[in-house]
């Protein structure tokens, strides 16, 4: 089952709290169906005396008895002066705290193929042209989001740049996780005269090598200028060693436990 996601600034933002209402924050959401029951067509009577009926071809969302309901609960919004037409005010502490994902992830939302390259070439200090078909870090992020726990052991069996070790780190310092991550990257050699035969890397496995380390590091050093806790990456003394290792099959693993705790 996937999760949903954390709400937005722009999503809190829409709840507000004009009329003081001692319940918090709220949202107003239309009151009305497009089409029309005969049990839901009647006038609604504002406090200051206004009629409101349902437009051609609507009814309102509710029965009498439950708008009287509403009303009497301060749950119908008729704007700060009481002449606008009858909203439902949807409280924050009410509903799911967590937003529904979309099918469709917009690019300012989880980056795109041009952010992707751009994000490895500023961790790596290298050209953009470094590794041609890297993922964005905040997709990765978003996947790992809905659909894994804060101590899951996360595996790619193609890990390429590395995205997948960076998306992990970083998250795990932006929310306290323990996720640990595989990175498994056959050593497939680099073209020479390319970008990053010119940057001294001769096979892909070394990107990624190369990208885990330098993410690591960045932490550390934001960790330190921020003074948090010299535990937060107790075991990164012996990342040289243990991380991205070739082992004797050729291939190169990636392992890594390492992340914000407490």
């Amino acid at each position: 089952m996937l999760k949903g996601l954390e709400r937005t600034e722009k999503q809190l933002d829409l709840y507000k709290n004009p009329d003081n209402d001692p319940r918090g924050s709220w949202a107003s959401d239309n009151l009305l169906r497009t089409e029309e029951r005969e049990y839901a067509i009647f006038e609604i009577v504002s406090p200051i005396g206004n009629k409101y009926l349902p437009p051609k071809g609507s009814s309102w969302r509710f029965n009498k008895d439950k708008i009287q309901e509403l009303l009497s609960d301060n749950r119908i919004w008729f704007g700060e002066d009481g002449n606008s037409r009858p909203r439902y005010k949807r409280f924050l502490s009410e509903v799911r705290q967590d937003v529904i994902v979309n099918t469709l992830w917009k690019f300012d939302e989880v980056g795109h193929s041009d952010s992707a390259k751009k994000e490895t070439a500023k961790i790596l200090n290298e050209s953009p042209n470094v590794f041609s078909t890297p993922k964005p870090v905040r997709l990765i992020q978003r996947m790992i989001k809905i659909s894994c726990n804060e101590d899951d052991l996360i595996l790619d069996f193609f890990a390429g740049s590395g995205t997948v070790g960076q998306a992990v780190l970083e998250l795990n310092t932006k929310d306290n996780g323990n996720r640990s991550f595989i990175l498994v990257q056959m050593p497939e050699p680099i073209e020479e005269n390319s970008e990053a035969w010119k940057a001294g890397y001769r096979d892909i496995a070394e990107i990624g090598r190369a990208r885990v380390r330098k993410v690591i590091e960045q932490i550390q050093a934001q960790a330190t200028e921020k003074a948090q806790s010299p535990e937060l990456f107790k075991d990164s003394e012996n990342l040289t060693e243990q991380i991205l290792a070739s082992n004797p099959t050729g291939y190169n693993t990636a392992t890594s436990r390492f992340g914000a705790t407490t």
